[in-house]
């Protein structure tokens, strides 16, 4: 679905796994910026739903967080 849309258009998509709200994540960037994020809900070791977000309001937050430390 996603490479076959870059042939298209031409760029680099890329992927980076991630956890966010405790959840695993992938973040896609095209060409270096976030492009979208897709979120897994797991319960009981079942994946229970799928989000996409793509909103770039939404997606500006993931950039400005800071992970936390035990420093």
């Amino acid at each position: 679905m996603f490479v076959g849309s870059t042939q298209k258009i031409g760029g680099t998509l890329t992927t980076k796994p991630t956890v966010i709200n405790g959840s695993p994540a992938l973040l896609f960037s095209f060409d270096g910026e976030l492009d979208g994020v897709v979120a897994l809900r797991i319960e009981n070791n079942r994946v229970t739903g799928i989000y996409y977000v793509r909103n770039p309001e939404k997606l500006s937050r993931l950039e400005c967080e800071t992970p936390l430390t035990l420093h």
